[in-house]
């Protein structure tokens, strides 16, 4: 036990001071900061700027075992709060874990420390509805996610790729992009936030998925957006499938999906990404609402979700909803560009927020 806890304090552990109640983070913070110059640097930071952005992203999950980054979100703001500091809350999802339900001492204590912000600007009408049953909707913006205003990069990236695939040879295997070819559709896949809860049974039923999608005559990619997309690697290989690493640039990997007939998919900003080139997504279920709303933004005239996990069965019903994209690509993908390029304009409106 000694021993542990000497690694802990050699990396620090016996400063840490965030806990599961953000008031009580702050109390240990305080205590820190009067014998550690380095927790204490945080502080006096902020004392010296204008205020706090916090980019929300994902992160606002309030769960049964709320992740350490929203539980030090909520850290952040008391800090900022203590010192009198204006705080901006942004590009944020906020909502219940949708497998374990919503921790309510972690959102009781959450409550104030929202009210407090000068803007909450929440990037789908789900988190929307979630923050104002909480505490109104007075300081509540709904401004769709700031990816939405890369579209101009992302649209040129499937064409940069047809003339010289080499743009996405990732170091040091060059794995993932030699001698593509682009002269028939195919299908890219990726996994989900949530793939890690069936970890047991989710490598077998992905290649049940992609070997059906290959019996249709599509060639598949599985693209590693992170490390919770590691199972792929042994699904490419037990397929015959191509693997896209995870370390491979955004760009190149983007004019892959961009060019594809489908993306298969529980990832949030990924799914943003393909429909900036009006590709059409087949949604998994993920960690939250985010793969339901972003079809609602996205105007998708059903709202559909598959179980990250298919059985075989919803295997049949994505196969059949790929199908049905395939015979209306054509329309899908002007309906997707309209609302994408809508939600581009929206989304410009952080730079209004951060400028005043």
């Amino acid at each position: 036990m000694r021993l542990i806890e000497a690694i802990d304090r050699s990396f620090g552990a016996k400063h840490d001071y965030i806990t599961s109640n953000p008031i009580e983070s702050l109390e240990l913070y305080k205590t820190f900061s009067k014998t550690t110059p380095r927790i204490k640097s945080l502080s006096d930071q902020l004392e010296r700027s204008s205020g706090l952005i916090i980019n929300g992203e994902g992160t606002l999950i309030f769960g049964k075992s709320t992740s350490r980054d929203a539980l030090y979100i909520l850290f952040a703001i008391a800090l900022a709060r203590e010192i009198n500091k204006p705080v901006y809350l942004l590009n944020a999802m906020i909502a219940p874990c949708p497998y374990s339900g919503e921790d309510t001492e972690v959102v009781k204590s959450a409550i104030p420390l929202l009210e407090y912000c000068q803007t909450i600007a929440v990037r789908e009408h789900q988190s929307y509805e979630y923050v104002s049953s909480k505490i109104g909707n007075s300081k509540l913006r709904l401004i769709p996610d700031a990816l939405f205003t890369w579209g101009s990069r992302f649209r040129n990236c499937h064409r940069a790729l047809q003339k010289e695939w080499e743009i996405g040879s990732s170091y040091p295997t060059h794995e993932g992009f030699s001698n593509i070819s682009f002269n028939r559709p195919y299908v890219c896949i990726s996994g989900s936030s949530s793939a890690w809860r069936y970890e047991h049974s989710i490598q077998p039923q992905f290649k049940k998925l992609v070997t059906s999608i290959q019996n249709l005559g599509y060639p598949v990619f599985c693209i590693e957006t992170c490390d919770g997309d590691t199972f792929l690697k042994e699904v490419a290989i037990e397929c015959g499938a191509r693997f896209i690493p995870k370390h491979t640039s955004v760009f190149a990997a983007a004019g892959l999906i961009g060019g594809s007939i489908a993306y298969i998919t529980g990832r949030y900003h990924p799914s943003i990404i393909a429909s900036a080139s009006g590709v059409p997504c087949i949604f998994l279920s993920s960690n939250s609402h985010k793969t339901s709303s972003i079809q609602k933004l996205l105007g998708y005239d059903e709202i559909i979700e598959f179980p990250i996990c298919p059985n075989d069965n919803q295997i049949s019903d994505i196969l059949e909803h790929l199908e049905k994209i395939a015979m209306n690509r054509e329309s899908m993908s002007r309906s997707i560009l309209n609302n994408y390029n809508n939600q581009s304009d929206l989304a410009m409106s952080y730079k209004n927020i951060i400028e005043q």
